[in-house]
């Protein structure tokens, strides 16, 4: 059975830290689909929690951890994470292009 006071507070919190962080993705200007809008931390290694699974936690560590990540879309989220794994400089390198 799903909670629906945690559901409902994991979308505004979502809203709140996507407006905090620009409202759109940080590389292409995407902003359609709040479902497609990520959090990409910049250093892994800072990495306190992941932002995807909190709901009990207070906004200003929130806040705080939003302060390590960068807006992205899920495609731009994506050539990211696999030029982080591949160890590519830029996107297509890993397709052979």
């Amino acid at each position: 059975k799903r909670n629906h006071g945690i559901i409902e507070w994991r979308r505004r919190t979502k809203r709140r830290a996507v407006a905090l962080l620009g409202g759109e993705c940080s590389r292409c200007g995407y902003n359609r689909s709040l479902w497609a809008l990520q959090f990409h931390h910049r250093d892994r290694s800072k990495k306190s929690f992941k932002l995807s699974l909190v709901h009990t936690i207070a906004w200003w560590r929130i806040e705080m951890e939003l302060g390590k990540c960068e807006l992205l879309c899920a495609n731009c989220h994506a050539e990211e994470e696999e030029m982080i794994f591949l160890g590519c400089s830029e996107v297509g390198i890993a397709l052979g292009r």
